[in-house]
């Protein structure tokens, strides 16, 4: 789905529930939360955090229990999730308000998946000293990937601002990852394809593209073209559950 597209409401709230319950989904969203705090930067009390491509909140709600743990009498906004799915953000919005962290984290429906609208969506224009998305670029067009890229870079903050890219490996474990989870994504009697999303009425509705990875090499020189980050560093993991997965973090400054 790009800028100039109207976008297609594909996620119901039932969807929405699903994917927020789905094993692979938890453990890898676990694997993020676990790897950002692992980072030697990684400071709840001060960072203001973007979350790009939140869905129902599995990374944003754990973040934003963590900050309100030791900034709870924060007022000002700390963490903003954002997503094209109005679904998703319901869910990601009312598992914020039950954390107890909704005094400083909101979820945004923004109308693009390439971020092109972030500066209007986001709360008085805000940047961030993290911004980061979690296995979101292998659902975005190859063509679109650069500019996602762009308009997560603007949203960092230009003074020692930082973004961290999640995404899976090429590999061969991670092929057969894949393979089993799509075998195993069946609801109802109805097959996802591959990308989370339901397709109603056998209707393609060419607003959803879909990797088992992307091209890691391709988006560290679209990040060096930028001449905003000093350094990129580009680390890997292994996300161990039922459904074992390698992964990259980019980690910029």
């Amino acid at each position: 789905m790009t800028t100039d597209i109207p976008r297609v409401e594909i996620w119901d709230e039932n969807d929405a529930k699903k994917y927020n319950d789905e094993a692979m989904v938890v453990d890898c969203s676990n694997g993020t939360v676990n790897q950002l705090r692992k980072q030697p930067w990684w400071n709840p009390s001060t960072l203001t955090i973007l979350d790009f491509g939140c869905g129902p909140g599995l990374v944003t709600v754990n973040l934003a229990k963590e900050i309100a743990e030791v900034d709870g009498q924060h007022e000002s906004m700390r963490i903003v999730g954002v997503d094209n799915s109005s679904a998703m953000v319901q869910l990601c919005n009312e598992k914020l308000l039950h954390s107890g962290a909704g005094n400083l984290s909101t979820a945004i429906t923004i109308e693009t998946n390439d971020g092109s609208d972030l500066h209007s969506k986001v709360p008085n224009g805000m940047e961030f000293g993290l911004v980061f998305s979690a296995y979101v670029l292998l659902h975005i067009s190859d063509d679109n990937i650069p500019i996602v890229v762009r308009n997560l870079t603007n949203r960092t903050r230009s003074n020692g601002g930082r973004l961290c890219l999640f995404e899976f490996r090429k590999t061969d474990r991670t092929h057969e990852t894949f393979a089993k989870f799509f075998s195993d994504d069946k609801h109802d009697g109805e097959e996802h394809h591959g990308d989370g999303h339901h397709h109603h009425d056998g209707e393609d509705h060419g607003s959803h593209h879909h990797h088992e990875w992307v091209d890691i090499d391709n988006i560290c020189d679209q990040l060096n073209s930028t001449g905003v980050f000093n350094n990129i560093e580009r680390d890997e993991y292994v996300v161990e559950s039922k459904y074992d997965n390698h992964n990259y973090i980019l980690d910029c400054i």
